[in-house]
This record gives C-alpha cells, sequence and structure tokens, in this order.
C-alpha cells in the first residue's frame, strides 16, 4: 500500500503526527473522486494544530491562510518527495495557480524546492519564527480581512439591515 511507503519509519515517533485531515469521507462528486466533511473534532485538530506549530509546511493549500491567521511561519514544498510520483500529482502542476501566487507575492510564504532549502528554511524558522511576519499580517488583510472572532456577529448585522420586522 502506497500509504503505508510513505509513512515508512514514521510511526511512533514523538515529534511526527500522521492524521488525515477529515473524518467522514463519502463518494459525492461525479467523476467518483471521494469527497469529506469536517467533524467538530477535525476541525478542533485543526484549530489546535495550528496554534500549536512552529512553523507550518504545506504544498499549495488554504491551510497557508489558516497558518498567516495564526501567525505561524508558512513553507510551501515546491518538490515531489517521490521521484515515482505520478504526473497528474506532481507539486508543479499546481504551482502556477494564479490565485495561489497572490499569496506568494506577499512575502509572507517561504518556497522550499529541495529537502536541503526545506530543511534550513525550518531551522530558520525555529531560530526566528518572526521572520516574515510583515507578508502573514499582509496575507491576512487580503484573503482574511478580519481575524477578531466578530465576523459572524458582523454579516448577521449586515443581514438584519436588510429585513424589516413588524412589530
Amino acid at each position: 500500500d502506497s500509504e503505508e511507503l510513505r509513512h515508512e519509519g514514521l510511526e511512533g515517533n514523538l515529534f511526527v503526527v500522521i492524521r488525515a485531515p477529515y473524518s467522514l469521507s463519502f463518494k459525492a462528486s461525479k467523476d467518483g473522486r471521494p469527497d469529506y466533511e469536517f467533524t467538530k473534532e477535525d476541525t478542533d485538530f485543526l484549530t489546535h494544530s495550528m496554534q500549536f506549530s512552529d512553523v507550518t509546511i504545506n504544498t499549495i493549500s488554504t491551510l497557508t491562510v489558516d497558518a498567516a491567521a495564526a501567525d505561524r511561519p508558512i513553507i510551501n514544498i515546491r518538490f515531489d518527495g517521490d521521484s515515482n510520483c505520478p504526473p497528474a500529482n506532481r507539486v508543479a502542476l499546481y504551482q502556477s495557480f494564479g490565485h495561489y501566487r497572490l499569496l506568494e507575492a506577499t512575502g509572507g510564504v517561504r518556497l522550499a524546492y529541495s529537502l536541503s532549502e526545506l530543511v534550513a528554511q525550518i531551522n530558520m524558522y525555529f531560530k526566528n519564527s518572526q521572520l516574515d511576519a510583515e507578508g502573514r499580517k499582509e496575507i491576512r488583510k487580503q484573503q482574511i480581512g478580519f481575524v477578531d472572532g466578530q465576523s459572524g456577529r458582523r454579516f448577521g448585522e449586515y443581514i438584519k439591515s436588510f429585513l424589516t420586522f413588524n412589530s
């Protein structure tokens, strides 16, 4: 099983957690690919992962925005860890997305094009987690706007402004 090979040697490591980001998977899409749904426990796990991470690492994902919201250093991997990676799954296919290039242009995301670059960037952030903080602030400004926990209230007030009530 390819999943087992990808995790070989990592099981039991106190510093590595291997977990699917969702608990509920089902076949819902027209092309038969699995879809998923997040449970409260999944969402809590994500929130705590961001809160307690020293550095966040992903490929090209909305996790970059989540990490910026928590002001955590962000490294994006731009290399395939497996030389036998199928062409349809190669990182290079996704790195030209225009919407994602906007995130990269903020200076809040480091890009690692090799394992040695990844390790160097991790160590760099361990020494100074405030590197690229202004770029992460720009991601928050561009992608989130408000990070005060009051967006639901603001949205409710906005909807309420369109409603008329009979008293």
